[in-house]
């Protein structure tokens, strides 16, 4: 049966322990034990063509040892056409011994290679190994060289400990795998998942060669998704303000060797390089940015944490595009004292660095120091903000330094705590009774876990220098008592607590939140990013003072009266300032409707042709000889060198004021001014200018508050570069 020869050869070299399970003509079945895997395979025994279960497991247990045998087997073939040999030639295929003997030779060849380092050993049925070893350990050598008992010794790259096996060409040294689990599990999980990819990978191909080339060419695609891969965990790393050494956090290398096999994670330091790398590249875009813009607005304040540190922030604020953007510019640690010239020294230096010396024309300040009643910093706050005294500030700066708006959120503030302190006695003891209240409440499990389920509600806790989040308090409890009457009265019973709210103190509490609340809607919206809040403000102003003066108040009325006074004292400057003016003109949805009658309509109007009077447009101006000449001396040119100015220019000016106010579009002030920029050149020059200013600084304030979660005791090892990189990063993640 010289037909049945080549299917026992394939048998013979993989196989053992063969035998025959059917023995009848039409279904043989045959029986063998793989020597690598001990798996058993079973088989149809046909005799006119190979076995495809022995074959198909050879591929994938042995692919490199097939491969071998089917290039031997080709050779062979193409040795017998070449001799023009019949097939009956096929019996001297080599029989057991004589591959014996050729196994013997090889194993000969190994012992004499065991000389040099075990990376130059290229038998390939060892690949398995020298692939551990090269990824986990160095140093690797052989310390014994007979062929039954082979010694390999190498060092473990994490904990440097030496690991000895015995070298078995025919399956993987336990020892270094069992260490391997133990020492770095993460990394050899990694590990096995990228050779079972690759198993999977041959098994679906039909041939091994077929199987590496594009297993080559997808490491090599990949290169780039590697590096994509990367760049995506530093933005996140900067976005979310994590620590560096996330990158090497277990849980994240095991998430990314399930979502990609063939990634691994760079090295901390090597993650610093890349973060850095896209925070230089935010700053460059930044500058580029800046480059092009006509006007901007700063902010600048200086802040410290409760370690006290002091940090120096700077943000601009712009128009471009019909987007309004803010930036930060700098956070800075601030060392040493905080004098004027030290202050003036650093402004001026980031004002250079970013090249807005020249098109800052505005700056919004606050020279109040977060402080409470008793002039103390509030040490519950995460960032405090120290202020800056700009009256000693401005003789130290280099350039000139543009004219100053107050924030108009502090400010309010400062209204609202002038109107408290007028209350009489009974309503400040009332809201002390409150404040005890809250404090009950919120220190109780049972009572702050029923509160929630039964009313819906939760008591903010009081924070000394917010007003605000008194008026939060007041608005729970009176949410409270209006949806569920006499819960809070049951709630201090069952504390045992002295403190009850009794219907006199409900319905004063109902007022002093109808006093407060116009204050605090005014606030959030002054607050709201990416909006030109600048012409909210004079309406606001006005706005507030007719909401006060309509609340009744037969409990609150000194309370309303302090407010009204505090508001007309501080902020009725507004009504004069050109700036608040023109901001108001130049928003779509104000315009003049704020104007209490002609007079004061004119007054505005006059004041918005002074500014544009004094806008450049960079034109040449009208000549007489542009001009058709009229009359006797029409042609005789002596005139020529006289420009026309006034008329014309006055007639291009009131155009614009009149087309833009006989418009109807109600849209918002950045889209509007964006479609008509060539409409209304001037005014969409004072637009760029005045809306460019916040009304708050709000934004500066936002950029601090991200400081002090990471400018912390427990990243106390970051570095102030590298936090001021982090920050500005994170603030302009869109450049990002």
């Amino acid at each position: 049966m010289a037909d049945l020869y080549e299917l026992p050869a394939i048998v013979t070299e993989f196989y053992k322990d063969t035998e025959f399970v059917n023995k009848s003509e039409q279904d043989i079945k045959l029986k063998a034990s793989c020597k690598k895997c001990k798996k058993v395979i079973t088989g149809c025994w046909k005799p006119k063509r190979v076995t495809s279960n022995f074959v198909s497991h050879v591929k994938v247990c042995s692919s490199t040892a097939f491969k071998s045998f089917e290039d031997r087997k080709a050779s062979r073939k193409r040795r017998l056409s070449d001799a023009n040999s019949s097939h009956v030639a096929i019996k001297t295929f080599p029989a057991a011994d004589v591959m014996t003997v050729q196994h013997e030779n090889i194993s000969d060849a190994i012992a004499k290679y065991f000389m040099r380092p075990v990376s130059e050993i290229e038998y390939e049925e060892a690949v398995e190994l020298p692939a551990i070893v090269t990824e986990f350990y160095k140093d690797s050598e052989f310390v014994s060289k007979s062929e039954q008992d082979v010694k390999l010794k190498a060092l473990c790259k994490k904990c440097k400990k030496v690991i000895t096996g015995n070298w078995k060409p025919t399956r993987v040294t336990s020892n270094f795998i069992s260490h391997i689990k133990v020492c770095s599990p993460v990394a050899f999980k990694s590990f096995e998942n990228t050779k079972a990819s690759r198993k999977r990978k041959l098994s679906d191909a039909n041939s091994l060669p077929v199987s590496i080339k594009p297993f080559a060419t997808d490491k090599d695609a990949t290169t780039m998704q590697h590096e994509e891969i990367t760049g995506a965990i530093a933005k996140y790393l900067i976005t979310s303000m994590r620590p560096l050494s996330e990158i090497e956090n277990e849980g994240l290398i095991e998430l990314l060797s399930t979502l990609t096999p063939y990634y691994h994670p760079p090295s901390r330091k090597a993650m610093q390089s890349t973060v850095l790398t896209k925070c230089e590249q935010v700053v460059t875009a930044l500058k580029s940015d800046l480059s092009s813009v006509i006007y901007c607005t700063g902010q600048a304040d200086i802040w410290s944490n409760q370690s006290m540190h002091g940090y120096f922030g700077m943000v601009v604020s712009y128009i471009q595009f019909g987007n309004l953007r803010t930036r930060l510019l700098a956070c800075r640690q601030f060392l040493g004292s905080y004098t004027g010239e030290r202050i003036a020294n650093m402004f001026s230096s980031v004002a250079e660095e970013f090249g807005i010396t020249h098109t800052l024309s505005a700056l919004v300040t606050d020279n109040a120091a977060d402080v409470n009643d008793d002039g103390q910093a509030d040490v519950s706050e995460v960032l405090i903000r120290l202020g800056i005294e700009w009256e000693f500030v401005e003789e130290g700066v280099k350039f000139v330094v543009p004219v100053r708006h107050s924030c108009i959120a502090c400010t309010l503030q400062r209204v609202v705590n002038d109107g408290l302190k007028e209350g009489v006695d009974k309503i400040q003891q009332l809201i002390g009774k409150c404040k005890k209240l809250e404090s009950s409440i919120n220190t109780s499990r049972k009572a702050t876990e029923k509160i929630k389920n039964e009313a819906q509600h939760h008591i903010p806790a009081v924070n000394t220098t917010c007003w605000k989040s008194i008026f939060s308090m007041v608005e729970a409890i009176v949410k409270i008592e209006s949806a569920h009457h006499g819960l809070l009265l049951q709630f201090a019973d069952e504390l045992d607590s002295s403190v009850g709210l009794t219907a006199k103190d409900i319905a004063t509490l109902k007022e002093l939140h109808a006093l407060l609340e116009p204050i605090a809607t005014a606030t959030i919206r002054l607050e709201m990013e990416n909006v030109p809040t600048s012409g909210m403000v004079l309406p606001i102003v006005i706005g507030l003072s007719e909401a006060l003066d309509k609340v009744q108040t037969p409990y609150c009325n000194s309370i309303k009266t302090g407010l009204m006074n505090s508001l007309t004292h501080r902020l009725g400057y507004v009504t004069a300032d050109d700036h608040f003016i023109l901001s108001a003109i130049l928003d779509p949805g104000f315009k003049l409707k704020w104007t209490s009658g002609p007079a004061e309509e004119l007054m505005a109007k006059s004041r918005l042709i002074e500014h544009m009077d004094c806008i450049c447009l960079n034109r040449q101006p009208i000549r007489s000889s542009d001009v058709v000449p009229e009359g006797e001396f029409a042609d005789d040119g002596l005139f020529g060198f006289m420009a026309i100015h006034g008329d014309f220019e006055q007639h291009s000016t009131a155009n614009e004021i009149n087309g833009y106010l006989a418009d109807e579009s109600t849209t918002d002030a950045l889209a509007f001014w964006f479609a008509n920029k060539d409409r209304y050149p001037r005014l969409y020059r004072l637009h760029l200018k005045h809306h460019s200013v916040p009304a708050t600084s709000a934004a500066l304030e936002r950029c601090f508050s991200s400081t002090g979660y990471i400018a912390s005791a427990r990243r106390s090892n970051l570095s102030d570069d590298l936090l001021e990189n982090f920050l500005i990063a994170k603030c302009n993640k869109d450049l990002l």
